[in-house]
Order: C-alpha cells, then sequence, then structure tokens
C-alpha cells in the first residue's frame, strides 16, 4: 500500500508531499489541478520511461519518492530478495522506499532507480507490478 508520495521539480509541481490512510483514497480537484500528474509520477516510479520533458522547465533535476507498506506482501518482499536487495531490520522489512531521479547535464539526461536507499543501476522496479 502506498503510504507517503513526495514529488519535487516533476512537470509543472514545485514540491508536494501527500500521505495515505489505509483504507480507500480519492485525488479530486479542478480540471488542470494535477491529478494525471500525480498518477504520472507514481507510474515513473514503477518503470515508465522518463523523458526530460517531465523536468520542471527551470530546474536541472526532478524526483519523485514513494513508501510503500508490504508488510502483508510476501510476493513484493520475494521479488525484491530474488533481485538481490536487503531488507534488514524489521521496520525495513515492512516498507519498501522508492526513488526516481532524472536529470539534466550537459545536454544529456539521465534517470536512476534506488529502493531502500541503495541504488540500482538505473533499472526499474517494474517487477514489483502485480502480475
Amino acid at each position: 500500500m502506498l503510504q507517503e508520495l513526495r514529488i519535487k521539480n516533476f512537470a509543472i509541481i514545485d514540491e508536494l508531499d501527500l500521505s495515505f490512510s489505509k483504507g480507500f483514497n480519492i485525488l479530486t480537484g479542478e480540471t488542470g489541478a494535477g491529478k494525471s500528474i500525480i498518477l504520472n509520477a507514481v507510474q515513473l516510479l514503477l518503470g515508465d520511461r522518463a523523458s526530460e520533458e517531465l523536468i520542471r522547465s527551470s530546474e536541472e533535476e526532478a524526483s519523485v519518492e514513494a513508501l510503500f507498506d508490504i508488510s502483508e506482501n510476501r510476493e513484493v518482499k520475494g521479488r525484491i530478495q530474488e533481485k538481490g536487495q536487503r531488507l534488514s531490520g524489521a521496520e525495513e522489512r515492512d516498507s519498501l522506499l522508492v526513488r526516481r531521479m532524472i536529470s539534466r547535464s550537459l545536454h544529456q539526461w539521465k534517470s536512476c532507480h534506488a529502493w531502500n536507499a541503495f541504488g540500482n543501476g538505473g533499472g526499474t522496479p517494474q517487477h514489483l507490478r502485480p502480475a
């Protein structure tokens, strides 16, 4: 379950921190309020293709970070361990932090993922999506 979402310099979003509670959560707002951008940020975390256009026009890098509660999800824990990631302490075994950075650098751009603070060499966590 998605617990927290932090978005910075992504599309038109300067900085946004969202917390979600257990159960049903709803994003509401007027047309153009940014609901689709929030969903695009989550999709980026889960492996959608990144592009330089996703970086806020006045900034050099964008980041999207999410904290997931995986305490009751053996399948995801197993997939993480299959990929060689460590889930050490009790609290860390029950949560997964996924971060995606997109950066401009001398007319080139790059994108990278990190799970629980371990870099993943640009790999995407698409294997964490439900089958």
